[in-house]
């Protein structure tokens, strides 16, 4: 076992005790795609170090996870709000009087002061929900909306484009989202993209964001992927491809899915790709049995009539409270329920991850708006030999530092042997061995071409360990990170014994993971004052500044 988790050597005696985690995170920070509920430190973990005696061999090991419970409990549903209301009668009485309900109090004028205090609780809000809507474009010609709205329609998803410039935009787009909302139906959008390269993506995405910039949306922002010349695509160009346009999407602040035909999803774009963005799934049948993923919205008929449209229409059922939902990521409320824009995990530290995609970042405004700890990449790998440190690092790592703000760091792995990741391995060292870092340095094995490369979850295992081995035998507390799904299907169960798990989950409620993990990585579209656009969003479960000074890794 190696000494990130289970093999950390003590001296013949310590005694340590870590700091309690039991502190609220002030300041109002993130948005989400989602929610969660609230999670009891106490099903997290116990965050005392025990006074331990190691009085019969200096060898003996070390195991941090005899000291926390690393399982995360917690449900899926939001935490209701509360109020209380207080009322004061005055009476007449002769003597005290007290009930199981109520206290009563002589006076000195023999009058009582009734208090009564009712405590009530406004319902949570449902985050799954159906509703029944449509999608249109120009083909569907002048539409009434208000007819529409009458013969049922909740809600429309309205095709914004198509390819790489902004003069592609839908000749009807305009007329009907105002006309849509107007009439009281909920609105997303979707672009069409007849991208071949992830360059072309980016264009795309630039082009749409032209396009639909001024309007605000209570449905997500879809891309529409299912061109012929897509289908000759590899796997891991086309996910390439949906990733760079959803992220670019997302990082500018819209709630971000994916749209296709089931077969051109399961065959076509990466599971751990999909996991990150909602899905709209299209298979014209009693059901989008095709598609073995989850899905928000199914399209499942392209043959609808309904009135006020004068053409056929595709026609969909979503199952995610998408207004709701969307709120939540504006920073409002809804149904009647007082909201938050983070999940409540009561006594984590919550942090962010960043890397030169942030740009230049006010240290200072972060660590104000309660910012407790950042997670920084330090460098990547690009598959092809290309080995290169993040351009912010530096800054990045030196301006936490100088604002008070624990680090750790990460590396961006695209290698698909153990003779690449080492290599891996030695720039990564290069570049962080300068710093102390407070928090754990991390493998990000979540990048496409490892899953197209066709490894087995052995070879994926032996990589891991080997990049991992070469930094405890430096004295470093080492773990790896990647999407949930990537890490429960492509990772032995013997990596989460061995080394800590920063896990990456941007759905409701927590993560449905088996092992433990300490960092949750719970939003890519978080926002924070002193950085411009989002950020990713993280809560840690563990006091890792006080075991690096104790065990005297990461360079203490």
């Amino acid at each position: 076992m190696g000494i990130s988790k289970k093999l950390l050597t003590a001296a013949v005696s310590i005694a340590v005790s870590c700091t309690s985690m039991a502190a609220a995170v002030s300041g109002t920070v993130g948005t989400l795609s989602s929610s969660a509920a609230e999670y009891s430190l106490s099903d997290i973990y116990d965050n005392i170090i025990q006074e331990e005696s190691k009085g019969e061999t200096e060898e003996t090991p070390f195991k941090v996870f005899d000291i926390y419970d690393a399982f995360v409990g917690g449900t899926s549903t939001v935490v209701p709000t509360t109020s209380t209301t207080t009322t004061t009668t005055t009476v007449s009485a002769t003597e005290n009087t007290t009930t199981a309900d109520t206290t009563t109090t002589r006076t000195a004028s023999s009058q009582l002061t009734l208090t009564t205090t009712t405590t009530t609780t406004a319902p949570p809000v449902n985050e799954w929900k159906e509703s029944w809507g449509v999608d249109v474009s120009r083909y569907q010609s002048t539409i009434d909306w208000k007819r529409a709205k009458a013969a049922g329609v909740d809600f429309a998803i309205i095709q914004a484009g198509y390819g790489r410039y902004a003069s592609q935009k839908d000749s009807c787009f305009d007329m009907n989202v105002v006309n849509a909302q107007a009439a009281g139906v909920d609105c997303g959008v979707y672009w069409y993209s007849y991208a071949t390269t992830p360059q072309d993506a980016l264009l795309e995405a630039e082009a749409c964001y032209e396009v639909i910039k001024k309007y605000d949306f209570t449905y997500p922002l879809y891309y529409d992927v299912e061109e012929s010349s897509q289908q000759r695509l590899s796997a891991a160009t086309v996910s390439a491809i949906v990733d760079t346009f959803c992220s670019a999407m997302e990082q500018k602040g819209y709630f971000v899915g994916v749209y296709s035909y089931a077969y051109f999803l399961e065959s076509k774009v990466y599971k751990n790709v999909l996991d990150k963005y909602d899905v709209w799934v299209a298979q014209y049948a009693s059901s989008p049995s095709a598609y073995s993923g989850t899905y928000g919205m199914w399209q499942y008929s392209s043959s609808g009539w309904i009135d006020g449209i004068p053409t056929n229409v595709d026609v969909n059922h979503a199952y995610r409270n998408y207004p709701y939902l969307i709120s939540l990521a504006n920073g409002s409320s809804s149904g009647g329920t007082t909201t938050t824009t983070t999940p409540v995990a009561t006594g984590a530290k919550k942090g962010i991850d960043v890397s030169s995609v942030q740009g230049e970042i006010d240290w200072n405004a972060v660590r104000s708006s309660g910012m407790q700890f950042a997670v920084v990449r330090a460098g990547y790998s690009d598959g092809d030999g290309v080995r290169a440190a993040d351009d912010k690092f530096n800054d990045n790592v030196q301006g936490a530092a100088d604002n008070g703000i624990p680090r750790g760091a990460y590396w961006h792995t695209a290698a698909t042997s153990v003779e690449d990741i080492l290599k891996d391995a030695e720039t990564f060292y290069s570049i962080i061995s300068p710093y102390k870092l407070e928090y754990p340095l991390y493998l990000d094995i979540s990048d496409p071409a490892i899953l197209d490369a066709g490894l087995t979850s052995e070879e994926i295992t032996d990589m891991i360990g080997a990049f991992c081995s070469y930094f405890e035998a430096k004295g470093y507390y080492i773990g790896v990170t990647s999407y949930e799904y990537f890490l429960n299907t492509y990772v032995d169960a013997s990596v989460f014994e061995d080394y800590d798990v920063w896990i990456a989950s941007h759905g409701v409620g927590k993560p449905e993971f088996s092992s433990k993990y300490g960092i949750w990585q719970f939003s890519a579209s978080g926002t924070v004052s002193g950085i411009n656009g989002v950020v990713d969003m993280d809560y840690c479960y563990r006091d890792y500044p006080s075991i690096m000074s104790a065990y005297h890794l990461n360079g203490f």
